[in-house]
């Protein structure tokens, strides 16, 4: 039975050409004049367009539970997040936006350990998801910050119930199982998606860089072309020089020493015509 072609690469190719347009119509024109903006700005914008996606849906998850604390810290973190390619429009900074992204999840998911059990939840999971996002949007040096608020994060969440202070689930526990799951396979297919977003975002950039090497090196194909034509071009007209510049040297030594105006003419009439000749090499 024929494979359905509908569902082949080029659908594939297709949806991802669809989402790439999407993502370029929310960048400013400034971070698209060279490839590294251009890359930054997409992660950020992809990113913040995952990032509310995800949040909506937990948000309804959590309200149809009755997680209203989590519901309630879902949606203020979606719409942080769904605000950063807003604020890289308005700063014109990948660096202030990338920034507030990684804040937004921070602040997030450690509200979530507060109404989820600490430790005991699957937020706290979902903070090793930070300090890959801010590598990824600012670049490691920034992202070394990151890693250690993280860090820091995530050792309250564990120091307040080695003192004794359990942070208990604020829904139902008969929904726990189902919260955890939910978390958890979230989580899975959220740091995919995030891979997927930063490998689409890297082929690009590495096709950009290829296409601009291919046309360097045909540049450079072509002016050491013109280089050995303008050698070539050198050699003939030097020796096509030459010989005219002997006669117009033989000419006036001997109109030094003649004496006869019959001869002198002749000389000089000579001298002009190959000094014609000469001019009108120069001009080719």
């Amino acid at each position: 039975m024929p494979a359905n072609p509908g569902l082949g690469i080029p659908f594939w190719s297709n949806l991802r050409r669809q989402y790439q347009q999407l993502l370029d119509r929310q960048i400013p024109a400034e971070f698209l004049a060279d490839p590294e903006s251009t890359r930054r700005a997409r992660l950020i914008t992809g990113f913040g367009l995952l990032g509310m996606s995800f949040g909506f849906m937990y948000a309804v998850f959590y309200f149809l539970i009755g997680h209203f604390w989590g519901a309630g810290i879902v949606m203020g973190c979606s719409t942080g997040v769904a605000l950063t390619p807003y604020l890289m429009s308005r700063t014109k900074s990948a660096d202030i936006a990338g920034n507030f992204f990684a804040l937004t999840l921070t602040l997030g998911f450690l509200g979530l350990c507060f109404c989820e059990g600490g430790e005991n939840g699957h937020a706290l999971a979902w903070l090793v998801s930070v300090p890959l996002c801010s590598f990824i949007l600012v670049g490691e040096r920034q992202a070394t910050w990151w890693v250690i608020i993280s860090f820091v994060a995530a050792a309250i969440v564990i120091c307040l119930n080695l003192e004794g202070m359990m942070l208990k689930p604020t829904y139902d526990p008969k929904w726990q199982p189902l919260v955890s799951a939910a978390g958890y396979l979230g989580l899975v297919l959220f740091m995919f998606t995030l891979g997927l977003i930063f490998e689409s975002g890297r082929r690009q950039a590495f096709a950009k860089m290829q296409e601009a090497l291919t046309k360097l090196a045909t540049s450079n194909q072509h002016l050491l072309h013109l280089n050995n034509e303008k050698n070539e071009l050198m050699g003939i007209a030097a020796h096509d020089l030459r010989n005219p510049l002997t006669v117009i040297l033989g000419n006036a030594e001997l109109m030094a020493t003649v004496k006869d105006p019959t001869v002198l003419a002749r000389l000089s009439q000579n001298t002009r015509t190959v000094a014609i000749r000469m001019r009108e090499l120069i001009t080719n």
